[in-house]
């Protein structure tokens, strides 16, 4: 009786360790059949972190430019890819195919030179123009004349001779209205628009 006794307690011991490691394997194997737990993001300690912006570069004549002087803005003054720009008629400036300035203009020229002298680090680029009235080179050579003009004024009242400035005379290619009308006859209206000249500060 007794060795039935150890026979039947030996047998529920093999039983509870075939239990046992059956359950360990399960738990095994379901451990690594789950997915990972996802760590989630904390909040940062002193708040929100910022995007970090660019460092200010200042204001630049090719990009926007917020507000303009109170020259400009009575001269015209219009922001381009070029840079700043102000336009005046020649006929304002100047007498009939001549390259001398008239006294008449001398006021919008002082406002003129403020303005540049307000960007004195800048280039200065003066461009003339003109009609397509007469000889192409002669028109080309006038409107050089014109600008270098403005270009010299400038020079004697104030600006400072350091500055860059670009001469340049384009005559009648590049309009920016029509010389003759749709029917081919003169246009006054159109031939004075393109009789300019252009001062770019960049």
């Amino acid at each position: 009786m007794k060795r039935r006794f150890l026979a039947m307690a030996a047998g529920a011991a093999c039983f509870l360790l075939a239990s046992c490691s059956e359950n360990t394997k399960t738990q095994e194997q379901a451990a690594l059949s789950s997915p990972p737990a996802q760590r989630l993001p904390t909040a940062p300690e002193n708040g929100p972190a910022s995007v970090e912006q660019p460092a200010d570069q200042g204001q630049k004549l090719t990009g926007e430019v917020s507000e303009l002087s109170a020259e400009a803005s009575d001269l015209g003054a219009q922001m381009t890819d070029l840079g700043l720009m102000i336009q005046f008629n020649t006929d304002v400036l100047f007498d009939f195919d001549k390259a001398e300035i008239q006294p008449d203009a001398q006021a919008d020229l002082e406002k003129l030179a403020r303005v540049v002298q307000e960007y004195a680090k800048s280039k200065v680029t003066i461009v003339g123009h003109s009609d397509a009235k007469g000889d192409a080179a002669y028109n080309r050579a006038l409107s050089e004349r014109r600008a270098q003009a403005i270009a010299d004024w400038l020079q004697r009242h104030g600006v400072s001779s350091t500055q860059k400035f670009k001469v340049e005379g384009l005559g009648e290619t590049k309009p920016i209205a029509p010389n003759t009308k749709a029917d081919g006859s003169d246009s006054p209206e159109g031939r004075q628009q393109n009789r300019r000249v252009e001062i770019v500060i960049s």
